[in-house]
């Protein structure tokens, strides 16, 4: 998955209309510039538009930005070039940018739930220790127990008043990190797609994932007509994960050596079972069509599946926040429910 932003979806997408209407490349990436909303991709366009002025290509300016175009896309828009397809290029190159950004966009609507949950469990928790607990039930404890074992949320209680600031400060780091860490900004995206596919039942999404992403990357390159050669190695560097990784890479040897795609595919375990059938049952012709088809299908899958995740989630996280109140609840009174039974036997 990779980190987009939003900006960079639309400019793939404008810019791809603007190609198609016959404008020329320097005057659509101007006309863009000023309507770009994030500062510094507006900055990298800029020097984009100065570079192709100087005689560059539209690749070769944008591999001076890196950190702001992704170097699949930009390999991508070499081949458009190369290709004479730049419009068709960059309109696929656009949609592709815009459902990532929408897959991000739902990853963090999904933990936008629990985050905020955990956050206000931890600031009553502090609250309620600091002002309610400590204060009415310090002279009452004191009292009945006179030193004896009171309760563990009690003494919490006496630890929270005594470093409140201590808990204040950390808790006021956690909410800075919990609104950075969801905010898209810098490399919070990057971690994002790292942490997500940890968590229980994701693991799958992002396989849906990574199939749809590989399943488009193949179709733009089989329909830029590029030598088998070529489309491999640039493959790679579409897709973010390991296992793919070498299983193209290991077909590309294989195919290097005479052996068909469609043969080589069968000993690499990384590829989707439904991408190898259609290169074994797929006239070569309508491969290309068929893959982007089946891109759409693993992207419906997956956002479905997360959507199912999601809802499991917070009804999880609703029952846990619900037993967590109601195990502190029993804490804070097992030492009074002690006295009492102490009482009655004596």
């Amino acid at each position: 998955m990779a980190n987009q932003s939003n900006s960079a979806a639309e400019f793939y997408r404008q810019l791809a209309l603007l190609l198609k209407s016959g404008m020329p490349l320097p005057e659509s990436i101007r006309s863009l510039e000023p309507g770009l909303n994030s500062r510094a991709f507006r900055e990298a366009v800029d020097g984009v538009s100065r570079s192709i002025d100087s005689g560059k290509k539209l690749s070769e300016a944008m591999r001076s930005f890196p950190n702001v175009f992704q170097k699949q896309y930009v390999e991508m828009i070499e081949v458009g070039e190369d290709s004479g397809t730049l419009a068709a290029t960059m309109a696929e190159i656009g949609q592709t940018a815009y459902t990532d950004y929408k897959i991000v966009k739902l990853f963090r609507d999904i933990l936008f739930y629990p985050v905020l949950v955990i956050l206000l469990l931890i600031a009553v928790f502090i609250g309620m220790n600091y002002l309610v607990i400590y204060p009415s039930f310090k002279p009452l404890f004191d009292e009945l127990f006179e030193g004896y074992y009171r309760s563990v949320v009690f003494d919490f209680s006496v630890v929270i008043h005594e470093y409140i600031l201590f808990f204040v400060a950390g808790f006021l780091v956690l909410v800075a990190a919990c609104i950075w860490f969801l905010s898209g900004k810098g490399k919070s995206t990057s971690i994002l797609i790292m942490v997500v596919p940890l968590l229980p039942g994701f693991e799958r999404i992002f396989k849906e994932l990574l199939n749809a992403r590989l399943c488009m990357f193949w179709s733009m390159l089989l329909k830029r007509k590029l030598p088998e050669k070529k489309i491999f190695p640039l493959l790679q560097l579409c897709i973010d994960n390991k296992a793919v990784q070498h299983d193209l890479k290991m077909i590309d040897q294989t195919v290097q050596n005479g052996t068909p795609v469609k043969e080589a595919m069968e000993k690499a375990p990384d590829i989707a079972s439904t991408i190898k059938l259609t290169f074994r049952h797929v006239p070569e012709e309508r491969i290309a069509e068929e893959l982007e088809v089946l891109s759409q299908l693993y992207l419906e899958q997956a956002v479905a599946k997360l959507r199912t995740t999601a809802i499991a989630y917070e009804a999880a996280l609703t029952v846990m926040a619900s037993l967590a109140i109601l195990l502190f609840i029993l804490i804070m009174l097992a030492p009074l429910g002690n006295l009492i039974h102490t009482d009655d036997l004596i």
